[in-house]
């Protein structure tokens, strides 16, 4: 990051979208990559799908398992990304009843 310039870094807002432009050359980051945006650029920058979190604990391993094959089915084409959101949500709910118990 220092190679560009980039010292620190500025929060951005939650927002739905986002449109960032620059009048001067800054250092940025991107997927924690150091980049420079040049003059003159323009970022536009929109939601596109939340990404679901599984809980930690006790069952975490097998949950983590879990989510790991969920994975591996979408990369082979077996499952939809909205069936992977609904097995997502069916292990987290687990999750969250297995601390319950």
């Amino acid at each position: 990051a220092a190679q560009v310039g980039l010292y620190s870094a500025k929060r951005l807002k939650q927002a739905s979208s986002v449109r960032i432009t620059n009048k001067v050359p800054i250092p940025v980051q991107v997927d924690g990559e150091p980049e420079m945006f040049d003059k003159n650029g323009e970022i536009n920058v929109t939601f596109g799908s939340q990404a679901l979190m599984l809980a930690h604990s006790s069952q975490s391993a097998s949950h983590a398992a879990a989510a790991e094959v969920i994975e591996w089915g979408i990369s082979k084409g077996l499952i939809a990304a909205d069936k992977r959101n609904d097995l997502m949500r069916h292990i987290a709910s687990k999750a969250g009843s297995s601390k319950a118990a």
